[in-house]
């Protein structure tokens, strides 16, 4: 797998990208871009800005703090965000009832 598309699927992995609330009204999808990654408001994405989000994941993942995700961490990871979105179903579920 192209090493550059690990970051995007964890990214994509979120429990906030994964139905924690109703979808958004029909939006373009670069102005959803530039709104959601560009956090100074200049109208535009640096590659800091970008990979941001994804640093910081990778931090939360890194639960030994020796820079490198090793399989175990990465299992723990997808494991921890899988029960997340499960429990945002169940509470989404319960509150429409």
């Amino acid at each position: 797998m192209n090493p550059k598309v690990v970051p995007l699927l964890f990214l994509a992995l979120s429990p906030t990208a994964v139905l924690a609330q109703d979808p958004p009204p029909a939006q373009d999808p670069g102005q959803a871009f530039v709104e959601h990654f560009d956090t100074n408001k200049d109208g535009r994405v640096s590659k800091a800005e970008f990979l941001k989000p994804a640093e910081a994941q990778f931090a939360e993942m890194d639960r030994n703090g020796d820079g490198f995700v090793s399989l175990d961490e990465a299992r723990a990871a997808a494991e921890a965000r899988r029960r997340q979105i499960e429990q945002m179903r169940q509470q989404r579920g319960q509150q429409r009832r």
